[in-house]
């Protein structure tokens, strides 16, 4: 039998909770136990459950709702990027690039093994040693050189000058300070995001013959503390020896990796060329 001396009450636990049955005093009638204080305690506990379940349900259902704007505005929203032309957002941004950017690609027989040099009209994309053959040995009888494998013709303006500059690093590299560079086309090198900072500072202030440490390039960047992030800027920077990132070694005097560690014989090399 309920208790017949039951008031009206807001739950104190839920903010703006629904009134609830909540008995004022307990008492037995006629011999029965009133069981309105259990009746009151678990329906307390039902609604919490329920407010409680329904709250963390509108916050998925939220997240998940945003997370999906996000993704669909990612692929709809057109900007434009450093190649002068409108690209997509994040992997269609590049797709597009890609799509809009003819490249040609030339072949170099130097004397570190087959060079790609790869541009368009807008400038060169990337430079890679391909480490096909060991580096060449020094001979004063032999004088070093860097053979063009492809032919030049219909070659953008961009491309032929970096190909120059290449051929002359190798047989007359003290030259190389007055020559033109090439412009880059690369995202690495554009915009002023760190590592474009970084290499843009290595390729102005780092001349032929000289070396650098992490460490103080970081602090040439402008953050003292960054040694390890230059060390990730050299190893994505997409045009070795016109950025000259061989040039930058540990402070303890040591060369560092290069190329990941899969070139550490190269940069030795090149160090020792740009000494002689």
């Amino acid at each position: 039998m309920w208790c017949s001396r039951a008031r009206l009450e807001t739950c104190s636990g839920i903010p703006n909770g629904p009134a609830m049955m909540r008995p004022q005093q307990c008492q037995r009638v006629r011999g029965s136990f009133c069981g309105g204080r259990r009746y009151a305690h678990q329906r307390a506990e039902d609604v919490m459950t329920f407010l409680l379940s329904e709250r963390i349900s509108n916050i998925i259902n939220d997240f998940n709702s945003s997370h999906a704007n996000m993704r669909r505005e990612e692929k709809r929203t057109i900007v434009e990027t450093p190649y002068g032309c409108e690209g997509f957002i994040g992997s269609e941004m590049k797709k597009q690039r890609e799509s809009r950017c003819t490249q040609k690609t030339i072949s170099l027989l130097s004397p570190l093994g087959t060079i790609q040099v790869s541009g368009c009209e807008n400038g060169v994309h990337t430079i890679q040693i391909l480490m096909d053959v060991a580096p060449a040995e020094r001979s004063s009888e032999a004088p070093l050189s860097c053979v063009v494998n492809d032919s030049l013709a219909e070659t953008s303006p961009e491309l032929r000058c970096c190909v120059e500059w290449l051929q002359a690093y190798f047989s007359e590299p003290q030259t190389t300070g007055s020559l033109p560079l090439p412009a880059f086309h690369h995202p690495a090198l554009q915009g002023d995001a760190f590592t474009s900072r970084v290499l843009q500072i290595l390729l102005r202030d780092v001349k032929y013959g000289e070396t650098v440490s992490y460490k103080r390039l970081a602090e040439m960047a402008g953050n003292p503390r960054a040694a390890r992030a230059v060390g990730g800027a050299m190893r994505k920077n997409p045009v070795p020896l016109l950025v000259p990132c061989h040039r930058v070694i540990s402070s303890s005097g040591q060369s560092g990796p290069y190329m990941s560690g899969k070139g550490n014989h190269l940069k030795q090399w090149l160090l020792t060329h740009e000494r002689q």
